[in-house]
């Protein structure tokens, strides 16, 4: 369980967005004395911070909120003029990039409503964290992704977010570790024996692998495979698009994290490099990584997923070419 400190970092970590409503849009709330270390009440996680006696609301309290409804009363009375610079945001500069992205790739030949439709499917909105008001609700306009992560969901809990199902049905990415999380070879390694062996249970599972090879904590690698696997395997119906955005920490073997929410230190966050400037990111890959069954072989981990999709006729042909691949990969 995620004790008040962890929830309140999560919150921190939009101190930057609250310094922007503070200057810019609200600045009704300066005059209350609230600051970017009080404005905590402008929120609205998923849970819903609004709600009367809820967990996210006492929090917020205890924090140090003095007139949350005063709060309230303020941000949901700016609420149209903030939705709509988040729209002119999405509209006019996102939306626009990623349209001349598609243009530039497949040339004028879609309609608007296609191009509309493809332009979308690019753009990934981070939504694992806390969300305002408009922010949700230009996402929902514009039928916007979110992320998943599967990391530290219960695979057999139907109402946890990121259950490990296919996502996808309402337009997200699935993930097992982000840029705000450590790897997720680290974060399995924090979970206790009991936990460990249920994820093991389930992909072994539902990949169709042996158990007893994926708890072999010598051969952890395996387990990491089968993981990635299962998340590009969906709901194993080979005509589902799944959208799956792995972590070069993942990708990479590497224990360090690349960004913690909440810490403002220049020198720790966002600094982290595959390899120094000297270095070659492809060489330690194919050559270090690869060869010793570290990382994440993408070429197997595709393999594994398509051999539970049992329904599509082209599986065995993609497979052996994704298995040969895998082969010279590690040579």
């Amino acid at each position: 369980k995620k004790t008040q400190s962890d929830k309140l970092n999560v919150i921190g970590g939009s101190r930057h967005v609250f310094n922007y409503l503070l200057d810019n849009v609200l600045p009704e709330l300066k005059e209350l004395g609230f600051n970017s270390d009080s404005i905590k009440g402008v929120i609205d996680p998923i849970q819903g911070i609004f709600v009367e006696n809820s967990i996210d609301r006492k929090l917020l309290i205890q924090a140090g909120i003095k007139d949350f409804d005063k709060t309230k009363e303020i941000f949901l009375s700016k609420k149209d003029e903030i939705e709509k610079i988040y729209t002119n945001v999405v509209e006019n500069i996102i939306l626009q990039s990623a349209k001349e992205v598609i243009l530039e790739r497949e040339g004028n030949v879609l309609s608007d409503v296609e191009l509309n439709t493809k332009a979308r499917s690019l753009i990934m909105c981070e939504d694992l964290g806390a969300l305002t008001i408009p922010v949700k609700a230009v996402m929902k306009k514009y039928k916007l992704f979110g992320m998943r992560n599967a990391a530290r969901s219960n695979p057999y809990d139907s109402t946890h977010i990121h259950r490990e199902i296919n996502q996808n049905e309402r337009g997200n990415f699935w993930t097992i570790s982000t840029h705000d999380t450590p790897s997720y070879k680290n974060i399995f390694a924090e979970f206790d024996i009991e936990r460990q062996q249920a994820h093991i249970d389930y992909v072994s599972s539902e990949m169709e692998l042996d158990r007893g090879e994926l708890s072999d904590k010598n051969n952890f690698w395996k387990f990491i495979q089968a993981k990635v696997a299962r998340m590009f395997a969906g709901d194993k119906n080979p005509k589902t698009p799944n959208n799956v955005m792995l972590n070069w920490l993942d990708i990479f073997d590497i224990d360090k994290q690349y960004n913690t929410p909440g810490l403002y230190d220049k020198t720790k966050n966002w600094v982290l490099r595959v390899v120094g400037s000297s270095e070659n990111f492809e060489k330690k890959y194919y050559e270090e990584l690869l060869p010793n069954n570290k990382g994440v072989d993408i070429f197997n981990a595709l393999s594994l997923a398509l051999r539970v999709c049992k329904d599509d006729k082209n599986n065995d042909k993609l497979r052996d070419e994704l298995n040969r691949l895998s082969l010279i990969a590690k040579e």
